[in-house]
């Protein structure tokens, strides 16, 4: 039993100096306490302590990928990245995360070698820029060397070809990090991006016995038949959430499914799967009793996987939309009823705006989120990690501010979040998607997952949020991060 005391513990009915913490729960908040046996008493020096942060969609692995090798995220120019490769090349490989797709292509890479694969993994992590070296081990004739969604999959494995000590690296790596910001559960898409399903999975089973995380994983299509086969046993920190697929593409390739045409390849998008595909797809997942979870970007897209899930229905839990992007005001009425969570992206406001918008012949709706909130539908923020970096008060100045990272200017203000919806999005209202109604709230009976800030993160000015640095991060009662 612990005593956490001199505190400013933010419950959602009031602020109190002191909780009470045994067996990984909450049992009692309030300022004095008598007839208590503590085996520890935690002063906390007048911090500020609030519920800890859900992330509902990420990459786990990705990400600590992200953190152990090179990046050129913060590279806004063609001739930028171009020295940046020149500095680092060496004798076996050049990998590089999150690259902005400045126009290089495989020629500028043959200029740096041809004698070693050099790959940039765009920062939609839906496509490839490679040098001849690749093209030809993995037997592909291509002009430019950009290889775009479906193209760049024969890539992958050469992109993903990593030792199991590395890839536990990169587990631990990660979910340090996300302590560092605060989060406790994630929900992740791992399984079969790497060696193999059963090598990825226990990696994770290993590397969060010893750096807890609660930890739910995506089931992607392509692994279904190996889970279904032999069911993982669950735990309190590893449970399996649903099928994962892709239903459209992405604004950088021009592949989300939109009413709108995209001005340069005039084109509407694409839909991944054919409609024979999708339907066989759907069939197998409801008769395995399974959720799913459908990466959709474009609007009609939105659309066409509504009236699917609604063919289609569930039996219980449930399903989600990732990113929703782009929607219809007119089509979020679908939605009503429906047991059906939006895993929305708010950091994509600060990198996408405006240039999304420039990509349209006609400007569509884009990150709808207080829309989406006016029609009481299920939602939760989250990062995509490693497509933005997973710190939820970066997420939350995105919803609040609606602030370009580029042009520095505001836009479509009248879908902004308050900072305190912002807040409960990543917090209880995405443990609610999730199914957990014990989590995301300090309360009595909850589960005791807290973070701790120097100052009132709530009351701070919105300008100083993303200075804010976690002080503590507790995980069922434990100290699991300390600055």
């Amino acid at each position: 039993m612990i005593l956490w005391k001199n505190a400013q513990i933010h419950t959602n009915q009031k602020v109190v100096s002191s909780m009470i913490t045994d067996k990984g729960k909450i049992i009692a908040l309030g300022d004095t306490f008598k007839d208590f046996n503590f085996d520890a008493e935690i002063n906390l020096y007048g911090m500020h302590v609030y519920p800890a942060f859900l992330d509902t969609h990420l990459h786990l692995i990705g990400y600590g990928r992200s953190l152990y090798q090179l990046s050129v995220r913060d590279l806004n120019e063609k001739q930028q990245v171009l020295n940046f490769l020149k500095d680092n090349i060496n004798d076996e490989k050049l990998f590089v995360e999150n690259y902005q797709a400045l126009g290089i292509t495989k020629s500028d890479l043959d200029l740096i070698s041809k004698d070693i694969p050099i790959i940039l993994r765009h920062s939609d992590y839906h496509s490839f820029t490679v040098n001849s070296y690749v093209l030809d081990k993995v037997g592909i004739k291509h002009d430019t060397g950009i290889l775009i969604e479906q193209s760049s999959i024969p890539v992958l494995p050469l992109w993903s070809e990593l030792s199991k000590d590395e890839l536990t690296k990169m587990t631990e790596l990660a979910i340090k990090k996300l302590h560092s910001f605060g989060i406790t559960s994630i929900l992740t898409d791992d399984l079969a991006y790497f060696n193999s399903y059963e090598e990825t999975l226990e990696i994770i089973q290993s590397v969060i016995r010893k750096f807890p995380m609660r930890t739910h994983l995506l089931i992607h299509e392509d692994v279904l038949d190996t889970y279904l086969k032999n069911k993982p046993k669950e735990s309190d920190f590893l449970k399996f959430n649903s099928v994962k697929t892709f239903y459209d593409g992405t604004f950088t390739s021009e592949t989300a499914l939109m009413y709108e045409t995209f001005k340069n390849s005039k084109s509407n998008g694409e839909r991944i799967h054919s409609k024979e595909d999708w339907e066989r797809l759907l069939k197998k997942v409801r008769s395995n009793k399974l959720n799913i979870s459908i990466h959709t970007i474009g609007n009609r897209a939105f659309d066409e996987v509504v009236s699917s899930l609604k063919q289609y229905p569930l039996l219980s839990g449930i399903d989600r939309i990732i990113h929703a992007s782009s929607v219809k005001l007119e089509s979020l009425d679908n939605l009503k009823g429906m047991n059906v969570a939006l895993d929305l992206q708010p950091q994509f406001i600060s990198s996408d705006l405006p240039w999304a918008y420039n990509k349209f012949e006609s400007k569509p709706i884009l990150y709808p989120f207080k829309s989406i909130l006016n029609n009481n539908l299920q939602m939760a923020l989250s990062s995509d990690a490693p497509v933005e970096i997973p710190n939820p008060l970066l997420g939350i100045y995105s919803a609040v501010t609606r602030k370009s990272n580029y042009a520095n200017e505001s836009y479509d203000m009248n879908e902004t979040l308050t900072l305190k919806e912002a807040f409960d999005h990543y917090t209880k209202d995405a443990a609610k998607t999730l199914g957990i109604d014990n989590l995301g709230e300090i309360k009595v009976g909850n589960i005791a997952d807290f973070v701790v800030y120097k100052h009132d993160i709530l009351n701070t000015p919105i300008q100083l949020l993303k200075e804010q640095q976690v002080e503590l991060t507790i995980i069922n009662e434990r100290i699991v991060y300390r600055k």
